[in-house]
């Protein structure tokens, strides 16, 4: 089941899973040195999370449609769509025209696809469309995915996105990754 959690509520959660959460035994701490244990915290669900968007199978996220979010430009009998910036992953499209909508292949095997359709055996058809997500993407930047045949427009784009910093949305069977203790801290 979809979850959505804010950055408090998940900090909480991840404070009572690792046994930093005081307030459950009516005592309190205080300090004034040390470190800020949330945003030591913080920073590392958000970093879970990010790799959880990154290589989770989709059925541990919440994947949703953003084709209204996304362009498409045609050349040569080729579709691009083109992506909004928070879009970390691509699992599937579909574009019009086409009989059924198709899972989008990693960017190792985008040299391969392309070659592919210049075969008129091999060539995707509407009944059977191929999508690739073209390599290169750098730095966090959004992908940018290859479709064949080309479509009049875009119809669906099943993806995962962040929603940035302050927000997690991912499915309930997922959420004991965010919630894993911390590892010991390394000392040099």
């Amino acid at each position: 089941m979809k979850i959505t959690l804010t950055k408090d509520q998940i900090i909480k959660s991840r404070r009572i899973a690792d046994g930093f959460d005081y307030t459950l035994n009516g005592s309190s701490v205080e300090s004034t040195t040390g470190i800020d244990l949330d945003a030591y915290l913080e920073r590392d669900i958000r970093q879970r999370y990010l790799e959880l968007i990154d290589t989770a199978p989709p059925h541990l996220l919440a994947p949703g449609n953003i084709a209204s979010q996304c362009s498409l430009s045609t050349a040569q009998g080729a579709a691009t769509i083109s992506t909004p910036a928070n879009c970390r992953r691509v699992f599937e499209v579909r574009l019009g025209g086409w009989l059924r909508p198709c899972a989008v292949l990693p960017p190792e095997q985008a040299e391969a696809t392309i070659r592919a359709q210049s075969n008129p055996y091999a060539a995707a058809t509407p009944a059977n469309p191929v999508a690739v997500e073209l390599p290169g993407r750098t730095d966090g930047g959004s992908p940018s995915i290859m479709a064949w045949p080309a479509g009049s427009a875009i119809a669906a784009v099943n993806a995962a996105t962040d929603p940035g910093p302050d927000l997690y949305i991912l499915d309930e069977a997922a959420l004991p990754h965010l919630l894993k203790p911390l590892t010991p801290l390394k000392t040099l």
